[in-house]
């Protein structure tokens, strides 16, 4: 709990943590690296892929793993270096005195203000830091590999709209966040959550229908056979669709995907161009039939309340944890103790949790994806979908040698060869049950 002498502070709990994440990370990684460096598909797959095919695939995923190892390092290094000399205490000390300057601020009280810079600053900072390697990511190893379409134009305008969005919406979360933790006593957890389900909320509410047309045009799917035949699954299945979109993905890369938002009976498709000109009309219609799926299991209720229950629970252990003897001091915080940055130090000491939690949602997530799949197949959509996953995973390159550890840890869907496996057998059951018949 406190630090003293032969105990542990709470920040060299937290870099202990760090590291051994970092290292366990590491041992997955290599277990993934033998496999990438495999010359052969597995032998399910082999007859689904090419040589010249699985090479490119190959070639790709050893670039973007040496790349992003060496991202994580500098990434656990940078963090390691940043709390142990007092980087969160520097910012803060620079952000009160910073705040004295910017008018627009004025009006606040000293935490709140200063809370505020503090989290833009901050943000901005980070943001910085991670371009140079956003930018070999984009232009060279996707552009190496064929995906990158994104001009530098366009990558400078979208770093501006996403700080914009930083600076215009980093104010009233903060200050809501502040005045929360300053006013609402042994009640704290409950507000919090409230208004944290909110701002949650009304995150998903604008981000497709006013920050997403900030950085993608959006237009509705022109009149033809695929709009009909999507139109005709959704009556089917008694989905109120209402707009059925398609986006220009193919302006910043040749990646593709398809999803679906709205509330109630609100709905709306959006597919992305690229998906459209990589598989057929057969194809994409399975394949929405599975994101049809998730929307019959309620699947994305289920996560949203399964994820909000998880928040309310860490919420209610913010009190005992920032209260913690020597947790602000550990943290090169003397004197004062900010309750916004009782917040911060909150969310950094639950990292083990946060693991936890994130490994049990892939598990979650996974089975949920089976689940879709099932009632693709269910809409005899079983050959169409495994063709088109099939395409989407040469279109993007995806790893076909994975190790089943790492992707356990990873990956929120199941490798192609498990949900090929899948579908064949489902396929199998059905035939079996239609010759009893």
């Amino acid at each position: 709990r406190g630090g003293g002498a032969g105990g542990v502070t709470p920040m060299q709990g937290v870099l202990l943590f760090v590291v051994l994440k970092f290292l366990f990370t590491s041992w997955l990684e290599t277990r993934q690296l033998r496999e990438l460096k495999k010359r052969t598909a597995p032998k399910e797959l082999k007859h689904l892929v090419t040589k010249k095919e699985f090479s490119a695939t190959r070639e790709y995923g050893l670039d973007k793993w040496h790349f992003g190892f060496l991202a994580a390092t500098v990434d656990v290094a940078e963090n390691i270096a940043f709390l142990a000399w007092g980087g969160l205490a520097y910012f803060w000390s620079l952000s009160g005195d910073l705040g004295a300057y910017v008018p627009a601020y004025k009006w606040f009280d000293g935490e709140v203000r200063q809370a505020v810079v503090f989290t833009v600053i901050y943000g901005v900072a980070t943001t910085i830091m991670d371009q140079p390697f956003v930018l070999y990511d984009t232009f060279v190893i996707e552009q190496k590999h064929g995906f990158n379409r994104k001009t530098f134009k366009i990558y400078l305008a979208d770093l501006v709209k996403s700080l914009g969005l930083m600076v215009v919406l980093a104010p009233p979360f903060v200050t809501s966040i502040v005045v929360i933790l300053r006013n609402t006593g042994p009640h704290v957890a409950l507000y919090l959550w409230v208004f944290l389900l909110a701002f949650n909320l009304f995150i998903m509410t604008v981000y497709p229908t006013v920050i997403a047309p900030m950085f993608n045009k959006y237009e509705p799917l022109a009149e033809g056979a695929l709009k009909t035949k999507i139109e005709a699954l959704a009556r089917g299945l008694d989905f109120p669709l209402q707009k059925l979109f398609v986006v220009d993905a193919s302006t910043r890369s040749s990646h593709s995907n398809a999803y679906m938002y709205g509330f109630f009976k609100n709905k709306r498709i959006v597919i992305y161009d690229t998906l459209i000109s990589q598989c057929t009309e057969e194809e994409i219609v399975a394949i929405l039939a599975h994101e049809l799926g998730h929307w019959k299991r309620r699947h994305t209720p289920i996560l949203f309340a399964s994820s909000m229950t998880v928040l309310l629970l860490q919420l209610t252990c913010y009190t005992y944890v920032s209260s913690w003897g020597g947790l602000f001091e550990s943290f090169g915080f003397s004197g004062s103790k900010p309750a916004f940055i009782g917040m911060v130090l909150f969310s950094i000491v639950i990292g083990p949790v946060d693991v936890v939690i994130g490994f049990l949602s892939n598990v979650l997530s996974r089975v949920f994806e089976y689940q879709a799949d099932r009632f693709a197949v269910d809409q005899g959509y079983a050959k169409q979908l495994k063709s088109g996953l099939i395409k989407l995973h040469k279109e993007n390159k995806s790893d076909y040698n994975i190790d089943h550890l790492y992707s356990a840890f990873h990956f929120s869907h199941p490798s192609l060869i498990e949900r090929i496996k899948h579908i064949d057998r489902l396929g199998a059951e059905a035939a079996s049950l239609a010759k009893e018949d």
